[in-house]
């Protein structure tokens, strides 16, 4: 009988213990991304935030959308040059020049 006391006692310490792991857990599901975009001519470094799982079917759906560009016209994606991780350098010496000069 005192043994089962004793284990009762261990597994109720070790209750909020075990909880917290479990809770505590970090996860993913999305994520922040920038991509370097071509409009008529320009470029731009758009920011989004998507579902790791959805990254490759997002970047695809870019092309053809709007947006407002910096002279408050609307400007339509033509090509999506590359997408990254917003902490992550782009690939493209041009695109990370431009990502220098994008506000956050």
């Amino acid at each position: 009988m005192l043994e089962m006391k004793r284990i009762n006692i261990c597994l109720f310490l070790m209750l909020p213990q075990l909880l917290f792991a479990v809770v505590a857990k970090p996860s993913v599901d999305k994520l922040d991304y920038k991509c370097f975009v071509q409009v008529s001519g320009e470029h731009y470094v758009r920011f989004y935030r998507w579902p790791v799982k959805l990254f490759p079917v997002k970047v695809t759906s870019l092309v053809g959308q709007s947006f407002i560009d910096k002279r408050g016209n609307t400007a339509f994606i033509k090509q999506v040059k590359e997408c990254v991780p917003v902490s992550d350098p782009f690939k493209s010496q041009r695109a990370n020049r431009q990502d220098a000069l994008t506000l956050r």
